[in-house]
């Protein structure tokens, strides 16, 4: 058969040129599987890094919560035995307050008792 005004390559070397055409799209869909591959690696990197930044940031806003609720307990507990010193002051003072009243009070005194509103 003439092609163009070509003969024709004989049959083995016609076998080999499809072999290799056959070969040369083999290697050029790896390539193109090779890129979509490296591709999705890049991909899957990328989410990874971004989800690790993402969790640190998380991390860091939990360490900052966790240190203002220790802050807030610290200066709630401060407040408290401050207000307990408080109290028990008081109450020395009016016991002793009650003590030195019932001392002064003759047999034939009387006890006045306030009511207050609080």
């Amino acid at each position: 058969g003439e092609n163009d005004g070509r003969p024709e390559p004989p049959l083995p070397l016609r076998q080999s040129q499809q072999g290799f055409a056959n070969l040369q799209g083999q290697v050029d869909k790896l390539k193109a599987q090779l890129e979509h591959e490296k591709q999705r690696s890049q991909a899957l990197a990328l989410d990874s890094q971004k989800e690790r930044l993402l969790w640190c940031a998380e991390k860091e806003r939990v360490i900052e919560y966790q240190k203002q609720l220790q802050q807030n307990y610290l200066r709630t507990r401060r407040q408290n035995l401050s207000l307990e010193r408080t109290v028990q002051q008081l109450s020395a003072q009016l016991e002793a307050r009650d003590s030195v009243e019932r001392v002064g009070q003759g047999a034939d005194s009387f006890e006045v008792i306030v009511a207050t509103a609080i």
